[in-house]
């Protein structure tokens, strides 16, 4: 069995930059005798977590659970300003490992001109985020959500790693809709530079492998892709896991999702 690894793989640019931030901190820490905080988790990964925490980094949701004058860490997926004053009140040491395109989305959404309205999924971190910054926002995360919209103007940001095919159904319903919706960003380059990856992936390949974790949503994402694409495809955490179920292939290409740790898809 040859493996046929994709060249778009492992951390993506935004991840590479929490981590080394992280890292950052977690030297400060050492410098200055104090704990280091982490406002949920980094990543979308459980196995990255996990090292996390074995580095003596304490995960934590809100500012009840901060000790003042320690580190705090903003993972990648964000932080609103209300939630971020909470730990500045406790002087908080700050190191901001929010993703640049998922920052760039507060700025598209401070200076919007109309009715606000986010396009993604309501549970997902970075989403719940944007919300709390903006109470006025509606979320929508699929065509169903949008039905129950007033007619009217707004102005809406993506969650970074939402699927092309909700943007494509949403954009397909809003042509009939008494809705006009103007998008701010696009769908982050990374998620989108994977789906193409994919696709090129699957021409030389008899089987596909998403390697990521199943709370990651651009995992989740690919591995919907490589369904639709006629050729044997499967999920694991580590690759570890299947590689004597994918033996019976010639060729199986790997690709993973944007927060998947190199030790999980190298053998």
């Amino acid at each position: 069995m040859e493996l046929i690894y994709s060249n778009s793989i492992g951390f993506c640019s935004g991840v590479k930059r929490a981590f080394s931030i992280l890292d950052e901190a977690i030297e400060y820490s050492r410098l200055k005798n104090v704990l280091v905080y982490l406002y949920g988790d980094i990543v979308h990964n459980e196995r990255a977590v996990l090292e996390v925490k074995k580095r003596g980094v304490i995960k934590i949701e809100s500012a009840d659970d901060f000790k003042p004058g320690s580190i705090l860490v903003i993972r990648a997926h964000g932080i609103s300003s209300r939630h971020l004053s909470e730990f500045k009140k406790k002087n908080a040491i700050v190191f901001d490992a929010t993703c640049p395109i998922v920052k760039k989305s507060y700025e598209l959404l401070s200076n919007a001109k109309n009715s606000k309205a986010i396009l993604g999924k309501r549970d997902h971190d970075e989403v719940k985020e944007l919300k709390d910054e903006f109470p006025d926002a509606y979320i929508a995360g699929s065509v169903d959500d949008l039905k129950t919209l007033k007619s009217g103007v707004y102005d809406a940001v993506l969650q970074t790693t939402l699927s092309r095919e909700t943007l494509s159904r949403v954009t397909f319903f809003l042509e009939s809709a008494d809705i006009k919706m103007n998008f701010l960003n696009s769908i982050c380059y990374e998620t989108a530079k994977r789906l193409d990856s994919l696709l090129c992936l699957s021409d030389k390949s008899d089987a596909l492998l998403v390697i990521g974790d199943k709370k990651s949503s651009n995992t989740k994402m690919l591995f919907d892709r490589a369904k639709s694409l006629g050729l044997p495809a499967y999920f694991a955490e580590d690759i570890r896991d299947v590689l004597g179920y994918l033996s019976q292939y010639e060729r199986v290409g790997v690709i993973s999702g944007t927060s998947t740790p190199e030790s999980l898809y190298l053998i």
